[in-house]
């Protein structure tokens, strides 16, 4: 009776076997991702930015993931257009047009559908990136002559106002002085009558 029990733990052991599995490969990295888009860089890598799928971060943090692999190819093309400005992505853009200097620095000059904003400000936004190619044409017409984009040509004044130039006055002439002369006037010549004295 004691032979049959099958409670007993001194049975021949099972062995411990684990089973084979098969070997992970590791995962295929994805191509780098240049999350500004055709090869450019991010100028702004401190700036902040909210990027669908990732949340809020900095641009330098973004890129780098983008550059180690870690951003999918089907995310990739999705992020350019939401951090281009943001993250100083653009080619630079000289807010004067053609190279000209800002010449009034301190002036505030507003363009539709932006805050306003200093000309020294524009001029280093538009440098880092931050204005897109399509802004970066249209901005020298609205900022030209405040921010004084074209210091070779002075900004238009009024030539002076002379004061009226009074009309000519003629100084009073003395009507003449007509005297008695002759014999009936008391002096004179013979024929008498009036004079003119000068």
């Amino acid at each position: 009776d004691d032979d049959d029990d099958d409670d007993d733990d001194d049975d021949d052991p099972v062995p411990n076997v684990r089973p084979t599995l098969a070997p992970v490969p590791s995962p295929t990295p994805f191509p780098p991702c240049n999350v500004c888009g055709n090869g450019r860089s991010v100028n702004l890598s401190e700036a902040r930015v909210r990027v669908e799928g990732f949340g809020m971060m900095k641009c330098g943090e973004l890129e780098r993931d983008g550059l180690n692999r870690r951003i999918s190819p089907f995310e990739c093309p999705l992020i350019p257009d939401q951090i281009n400005s943001a993250c100083g992505c653009n080619p630079p853009c000289n807010v004067c047009g053609n190279g000209r200097p800002v010449g009034n620095p301190n002036a505030v000059v507003s363009i539709p559908g932006e805050e306003p904003i200093r000309c020294r400000d524009l001029q280093t936004a538009g440098l880092a990136g931050s204005i897109t190619p399509s802004e970066c044409m249209i901005v020298p017409g609205f900022i030209r002559e405040t921010c004084g984009c074209d210091p070779s040509t002075p900004a238009p004044t009024r030539p002076p106002t002379r004061p009226p130039t009074p009309a000519p006055v003629t100084a009073p002439v003395a009507s003449p002085v007509c005297v008695p002369v002759g014999k009936k006037g008391g002096k004179g010549g013979k024929k008498g009558g009036y004079g003119c004295s000068p």
